[in-house]
Order: structure tokens, then sequence, then C-alpha cells
């Protein structure tokens, strides 16, 4: 007996596994008298949430958590006559809780994410970020606004006004307006607007075609239907890019753009990015939406157009010239 009594003093010391079978509960669903059963499940169940919550030890906590659900799901108030039904009904309310905090311990938890410092704050914290965001800014805003629809942060509890700011500190850019971006986007008015996306769905079906053939056996079918999957994203950024191709070559050849659509416009500007995906990368970051014309505009230039080669390829007189680029620089960030 003395044994026994030292173990249970020893476990004590550090965290009593047996406190949820000890309270007010407890004693009553013990007792199946007739009484407030209400105000003790209410108590019992915040006794279990500051336990999840408040225990430093998870491990301890999961322990203390399993002796109490075996306790309830075993209970013998489960046996008694029909007008004590109630108390068992709270017997299995109080089993469903602690099962429920159970598998919230069990599920990862997110940390709080770092508060993004503004200019305001009193900081000397200037220390530049481990990554760094290589490719086009717009491409990193496609990324963001689909991590942002999937709800893949805090389960998408975490406005895009807030998340964006943080993936860019992440990467390692300066904080730009993301919404500019993603306007863009939208404006697009080819077949798919999402490119950097879509390429990358197109690497990730190189990569398992790959793996599927060399694997070998019995692939044939997967490989065939990842192939087409391919090919039909191909195939929009190749039909589109063609066009582009088309387009600048007249542009080249000093061919009016009168009849031209947006998509037109935005065809040849993809094309170009090809070409000097560092131009079109500082025109997508420098100004504040721009329209695919005005950046078609800031193209001709790019390319030693004259400012008479480029009145007659844009179909404009002098003047509508000058408003074009004047607006064009009060756009600029």
């Amino acid at each position: 007996a003395r044994r026994k009594q030292s173990v249970i003093f020893k476990i004590d010391r550090t965290m009593n596994y047996f406190l949820l079978a000890e309270t007010d509960f407890f004693r009553r669903i013990n007792e199946a008298g007739d009484c407030n059963m209400e105000k003790a499940y209410t108590a019992f169940a915040t006794q279990v949430i500051e336990l999840c919550i408040g225990s430093p030890d998870t491990n301890r906590t999961i322990i203390a958590l399993a002796y109490i659900e075996i306790e309830l799901q075993h209970h013998p108030v489960h046996n008694l006559p029909e007008e004590k039904k109630e108390i068992a009904n709270y017997v299995s309310k109080a089993l469903s809780f602690v099962r429920k905090m159970q598998k919230f311990l069990a599920a990862p938890q997110v940390p709080p994410l770092i508060p993004i410092q503004t200019s305001t704050d009193n900081t000397n914290d200037n220390t530049a970020s481990p990554l760094q965001w290589t490719g086009n800014a717009i491409d990193l805003v496609e990324l963001i606004y689909g991590i942002d629809e999937m709800g893949c942060i805090n389960n998408g509890n975490m406005p895009l006004k807030q998340l964006a700011p943080i993936l860019y500190k992440i990467f390692g850019i300066e904080s730009k307006d993301c919404y500019r971006f993603y306007t863009d986007i939208k404006r697009r008015k080819n077949e798919s607007r999402t490119y950097f996306l879509d390429q990358m769905r197109i690497r990730n079906y190189e990569l398992q075609i790959a793996d599927l053939q060399r694997n070998g056996i019995n692939k044939e079918k997967e490989i065939k239907l990842l192939n087409r999957r391919k090919e039909a994203l191909l195939g929009k950024h190749r039909d589109m890019l063609n066009h582009g191709y088309l387009l600048y070559s007249d542009v080249l050849a000093n061919k009016t753009t009168v009849l031209w659509r947006k998509r037109d416009f935005e065809s040849v500007i993809e094309y170009y990015r090809l070409l000097d995906a560092d131009f079109v990368d500082l025109i997508d970051n420098g100004y504040d939406g721009l329209s695919a014309k005005y950046k078609f505009e800031m193209i001709l230039e790019h390319i030693n157009k004259s400012n008479t080669e480029i009145e007659h390829i844009m179909g404009v007189a002098n003047g509508s010239l000058r408003s074009i680029r004047s607006r064009i620089k009060k756009k600029k960030l």
C-alpha cells in the first residue's frame, strides 16, 4: 500500500492525470442524483479546454484525456433506468467533447504569424530574407492568389491584404499592391489567365510522365492521360504565343494596329516577355494598372521605334501620343 501511495504522489507532483475525474461533474454522475447537470457539465468542459490550451506538456494532457475518455465510455450511468437518462445524455455529451479535443490536440497546430513591421514601427530589424524571388512579380501574385483561393493559410481565414505582404516578405521583395497585379491578371482576354500556374501544372505533368516511364509496366494509359492534359495546356499558350509572334512581326514591319483588340495587344506583350522578360517585368512592377495598349506603347519605345513610326503603328496623332505618354508617366510608382 505504501509503495502504491508513493507512486501516486510522484505522479501528482508533475501533473494530476486524474484531475478531470475529480470534478463536480464526475461527482454528480457517480451519485446519479437529481441535480443541475448543465452547470456541472459546463464547468467540466471549461476545465478540459483549459487543460488542452494551458498545459505546457501536450503528452501528459493526452494521457489525462485518454483516462477520462475510458472512464466516461464505461461509466455505469449508461445502465440507469429511464427516469435517469438525462444524466446518461450528459455523459455522452462529455465523451463526445473529450474526443473532439483529442482530435484537436492530434491535429498539427499552425503557429501564429509574426506581424509585418511597418515604416512607423520603431525597430532596427533589417535582417534580409534568406529567400529571394527571382521570377516575374506578376507570377508571384498568381501564386499568392492561388494560395488564397485554395484557403491554404490559416484555413483561409487570413484576408488577402494581410497574406500578400507576409509572402512578399518571405520571398525577399518589397511589398507591392497585390490587388493591382491581380487586376492585370483578370483583364487578360486569352483563354488562360494564369500563365505561371499553367506552367507549373505542365512541369508537374512532365515529372509524373517521367516517373511513370521509368516504372514502365502497365502505365501506358496513365501516361496518355497526362500527355493529353499537358498538350491541352500547351495548346492554349502555343496559340497565344504564335498569335503574338505573328502580330509582333507585323509591328516590326510597321503595320498598323488600328483594328487590334485587347487580346491582340496582350498576345504581343506575352510574346515579348519571351524576348525581354526583364523589361516586361519592369512594366508590371513599376506602373500602377497600365492597360495592355499603354504597355504596348512602352514596348514600341523600347525597341527604338521613332515617334512617327509609333503614331502610324498605333493610328494616333502626335498630340494623342503625347497624352498617352503623359498618362503612363502619372501611373509610374
